[in-house]
């Protein structure tokens, strides 16, 4: 597990130094950076990490900025449970080599036409992959056609936009390739991408066919944004911007509010909730003594929302993903 954290130059800084620790702990972790961002890696699962950063500039350290958090992942998820798929007969032709990332397997006929090939890999959302696959014929070549889905929501199937990465019909036995973009805007999960080849053309990623094979791979979805947490907030100089940190992101249940900022108590604090059409779900008034607030948001269906924090002519918004 890791989180990065980064935030804009400060004019005349020489340096920054970053420092976190595990909630509770007595002893922070220092690093010294030049630059302006920092990660840590190689923490615990489901740990909240306190973090915090300051400049060094000719007159030497300043203050340390306010203290943010960021819970890490619970490490490798459970995949959730999918339909059963096989082919009846493998006879004629089968499944013979699949690869992806690390993982590669070679195989011969399945016995029931179906194997879960009990690999795994990570694709990391935003990045491009090939996967290769192949087929083996016992007499003759066949025309065969091929799909290839990858749950990537990890809702437990392949029938949301974008899971079928690959549809085509060949009578090749050649080691042939797709190459594929992981959607940016996913949350961290544990998936399953399914390999499908059969004698006839293939409608479902579900059920039983007549000649063919089906092989299932474990898959885990990296989002490296669900870890960071920007700074950004803490060192701005914009008079107009709140500087608030939400977490996590994906959130769950509950989105988690670290205000960072001064409230001008003689305006009316608001936080509100939109989704990604810009309908207003909740709005609710906030303690302008708070440095915390969290919104309970169960029920809410997986996507991307915002949340807005208003402090009279200050305001920030924050993109979130569920």
């Amino acid at each position: 597990n890791s989180f990065s954290l980064s935030w804009p130059s400060i004019s005349g800084a020489s340096s920054y130094s970053a420092e976190y620790r595990a909630q509770g702990a007595s002893t922070w972790i220092a690093v010294s950076q030049s630059g302006t961002s920092f990660t840590a890696s190689g923490l615990a699962a489901s740990t909240t990490y306190e973090y915090r950063v300051n400049a060094t500039c000719s007159a030497g350290p300043g203050a340390y900025s306010n203290t943010g958090t960021v819970t890490t992942n619970a490490g490798t998820p459970t995949p959730p449970s999918y339909c059963a798929a096989n082919g009846n007969s493998t006879y004629y032709f089968w499944i013979d080599y699949v690869s992806l990332n690390s993982m590669s397997r070679s195989s011969g006929q399945e016995s029931g036409g179906y194997v879960d090939a009990n690999q795994s890999t990570a694709l990391t959302a935003g990045n491009t992959y090939t996967v290769n696959y192949s087929s083996a014929f016992w007499y003759y070549s066949y025309n065969l056609y091929w799909k290839i889905y990858i749950d990537y929501n990890g809702d437990g199937d392949f029938t949301d936009a974008g899971e079928n990465i690959l549809s085509r019909s060949t009578s090749s036995s050649s080691v042939l390739n797709k190459t594929f973009t992981v959607p940016n805007n996913l949350p961290s999960t544990a998936s399953k991408m399914r390999v499908i080849m059969s004698y006839y053309s293939i409608n479902s990623p579900c059920g039983s066919f007549g000649y063919g094979e089906v092989e299932d791979y474990d898959i885990n979805i990296i989002n490296t944004t669900s870890n960071k947490q920007d700074i950004n907030a803490q060192f701005s100089k914009e008079k107009n911007e709140l500087a608030v940190i939400a977490y996590p992101n994906p959130f769950t249940d509950v989105i988690n509010l670290k205000i960072l900022d001064t409230f001008d108590e003689n305006s009316l604090t608001t936080v509100s909730l939109y989704d990604l059409s810009g309908k207003l779900l909740f709005t609710e008034k906030i303690n302008p003594d708070a440095t915390d607030h969290s919104i309970a948001t169960t029920g809410l269906a997986k996507g991307i929302y915002f949340v807005n924090l208003k402090n009279g002519e200050k305001s920030k918004q924050i993109k979130i993903v569920k």
